[in-house]
């Protein structure tokens, strides 16, 4: 009897500890980018909103850019795809706060490369800009070779 009560209450304090809103300064640029791609796959807009801001903060709690939920959205519809994965990661020239890394997105046999900006705030790393138009049209299957 006393033991379901434990696992139960260490399952609830794992849970509490473990917010999916906490962005965590640990996590490298190219960690943040993987995330931010998964909680796209998972339609998680709360973690990509957590994942995705500027060097003020993450947009759930900067609330930046205006309408950033909706931005958020169609960022979802977007990137949602197979498999992402991060095919490149690199300093910008200048700047030891910035990382311009490149995703590959799969949707069947189409293939694309999606740019992506990092940056480094107070709370870690987190996408900065997306390219979406990289990821072509989500509503129709692409051309295998283009």
């Amino acid at each position: 009897m006393r033991i379901p009560f434990l696992v139960g209450a260490a399952t609830l304090v794992a849970c509490a500890s473990n917010k999916s809103g906490s962005v965590s300064a640990d996590l490298s640029a190219a960690q943040v980018v993987r995330a931010f791609m998964q909680a796209a796959a998972d339609s998680n807009l709360t973690r990509m909103g957590d994942l995705w801001g500027t060097q003020r903060g993450p947009a759930n709690e900067t609330r930046f850019p205006p309408e950033y939920d909706k931005r958020l959205l169609v960022m979802q519809v977007y990137l949602r795809g197979d498999s992402a994965r991060v095919v490149s990661d690199m300093p910008v020239r200048g700047s030891s706060s910035e990382r311009q890394l490149s995703v590959e997105l799969r949707r069947g046999s189409c293939v694309m490369q999606i740019p992506m900006t990092a940056v480094r705030s107070g709370k870690g790393w987190l996408v900065e800009t997306v390219d979406i138009s990289a990821a072509g049209n989500p509503a129709r299957p692409c051309n295998p070779g283009t």
